[in-house]
């Protein structure tokens, strides 16, 4: 079983490489590593803010993204 995420194209855009799904397959890049850039002049037109809501995001990590106890 997989979860999956399917990026808007803002996503793919910010981050070359992020991987696809096609037709029930996830497509990773060939590139080196994870295979993912970022395009950090439009990553700076988004920076990360607090959840909408609360959100369970900001209970279990740090706006870096770091893994942090609740």
């Amino acid at each position: 079983m997989q979860e999956e995420n399917h990026f808007p194209a803002l996503v793919h855009e910010m981050l070359p490489g992020t991987a696809e799904i096609r037709k029930g397959f996830m497509y990773c890049s060939q590139r080196p590593g994870l295979g993912i850039d970022i395009n950090e002049e439009m990553a700076a037109k988004y920076p990360m803010t607090e959840p909408r809501n609360g959100g369970a995001y900001g209970t279990d990590r740090a706006p870096d993204g770091t893994v942090v106890a609740p």
